[in-house]
């Protein structure tokens, strides 16, 4: 996924908008068209885009929620896999751990997830 810093996703946003605002089939001729004014701000139009192209075949946003804590393991959050839980406590709290996969733009990276259970609900990452 793209890491952009605030400044960079105040320039961006607008575009990414407004690119967002097309169907399908006409924002190839428009990122093109933009690409002409500035191809920096454009390439990273289209990086998000297929960014959130992705996404959306993954149906990331339609999901519901886990129903247990070990219903989380082996799907993805962001470029993360979730490999195991680690353990729990808190307020309902579980952390599970994650690694981003190698690839020519990442490195090995880890991370752990917290998982938050409300009273009388589903886990929620």
């Amino acid at each position: 996924m793209a890491q952009l810093r605030p400044e960079q996703w105040k320039e961006v946003g607008p575009y990414l908008d407004q690119a967002l605002t097309l169907p399908e089939a006409e924002r190839a001729a428009w990122l093109e068209a933009f690409r002409e004014k500035n191809r920096t701000l454009a390439d990273l139009v289209q990086t998000l885009l297929d960014e959130h192209r992705s996404l959306a075949k993954e149906h990331f946003l339609e999901k519901g929620p886990a129903t247990d804590h070990a219903s989380i393991v082996g799907s993805k959050l962001g470029p993360y896999q979730i490999e195991a839980p680690l353990g729990s406590g808190g307020i309902g709290g579980s952390l599970s751990r994650a690694r981003q996969p190698v690839g020519p733009r990442r490195g090995d990276q880890s991370a752990a997830v917290e998982v938050f259970v409300g009273p009388g609900s589903a886990p929620a990452v």
